[in-house]
């Protein structure tokens, strides 16, 4: 049973240039005639990482022996379930007994800023363009999880899954599945449980996440340094690990803007758990996690992008979408 919580009203953009070819003169004169390109450093570093801390044990649900994983269904329902349009909440399920706070906001500029957004992490080159194979993937195979930052007005999930009908990734009558919910944390295994119902309703190879922001506000988690972020990297880590083993192919964690306004109290733990919550993500292996980072897409328009200092007005949900749905691209991210 999860605890009534009052919720936190809680990228990467790369370009590859083509060189012109060499004239025939300058073939005929040249020993070699060619351009190299280099993957440009970014975050995160592929590598094996152990399964820490502990056990997702709530993850399969209420009631009975603690499991790592629940089996999808033999024969998936052939319906698919399709994220509302403008002014809905999660598709799923509704945030009973959380309503949104809503407060003052504040806005401002933020402080120091990772590697540009869609820069290949450090070691793991982003395919090339014509090496992406298209068409693998269904639209239910695609699903977000998160809290309020998607699913107070679930803008960022029909947005992005508007950037794959126009790019042909899917077609026009479908969209992403989106498990969001509202005031819903990690460690309280509230957000790895929207996963298991998503595999549960279909089998999951890409998953849209974010998470951690409740977690820094009712949990304390990431106050004392990197050392009291561990119970919430252990969950993730976990999570990750079931994800693996369910066969989820990648993982896009776009983490949070700088919180302001009603979520000022959090940003102190929430610049701990940045940098903590990114190496996780570039050491993970199966799936694969691509990060990203807000702070990019939102520089210079908290003004505009949010009304109360963490959620999204719909220009900032929009600014989140064109981040997430290009680092898609760049990561040949189910396309």
């Amino acid at each position: 049973m999860h605890k009534k919580l009052t919720p936190l009203c809680t990228l990467l953009i790369g370009a590859c240039a083509h060189d012109p070819q060499p004239t025939a003169a300058e073939a005929a004169t040249a020993q070699t005639a060619g351009i190299t390109g280099s993957a440009a450093a970014g975050s995160g570093v592929q590598a094996s990482a152990g399964t820490a801390g502990s056990s997702v044990k709530a993850i399969a649900g209420s009631g009975g022996a603690a499991t790592t994983r629940m089996q999808p269904p033999q024969s998936p329902p052939a319906a698919t379930m399709n994220v509302g349009g403008a002014g809905s909440g999660s598709t799923m399920m509704a945030a009973a007994g959380r309503p949104d706070a809503a407060g003052g906001g504040g806005a401002g500029m933020p402080a120091a800023r990772l590697p540009a957004a869609g820069v290949p992490a450090a070691g793991v080159a982003a395919p090339a363009a014509d090496s992406c194979k298209k068409g693998e993937l269904h639209a239910a195979d695609v699903v977000f999880i998160g809290e309020s930052f998607i699913a107070q007005t679930g803008a960022i999930p029909r947005l992005v899954s508007g950037h794959a009908r126009d790019a042909g990734t899917i077609a026009a009558s479908e969209s992403y599945r989106s498990f969001a919910v509202s005031g819903t944390q990690l460690t309280t295994d509230e957000i790895p449980m929207q996963y298991t119902r998503a595999k549960a309703e279909s089998p999951v190879k890409v998953v849209l996440m974010d998470g951690g922001g409740n977690d820094l506000l009712f949990g304390g988690h990431c106050n004392n340094g990197p050392s009291s972020c561990q119970e919430l990297l252990s969950v993730v880590q976990d999570l990750f690990t079931m994800m693996g083993s369910d066969g989820v192919k990648d993982v896009l964690y776009f983490f949070y803007p700088d919180p302001m306004g009603i979520g000022a109290q959090i940003k102190d733990a929430m610049d701990i758990l940045r940098p903590e919550m990114q190496k996780l993500c570039a050491a993970s292996v199966s799936p694969r996690c691509v990060w990203v980072d807000q702070r990019e897409s939102w520089e210079g328009h908290y003004d505009e992008y949010t009304s109360d200092g963490i959620h999204p007005t719909e220009a900032g949900a929009a600014a989140s979408a064109k981040q997430i749905w290009q680092a898609m691209q760049d990561h040949c991210i189910a396309q």
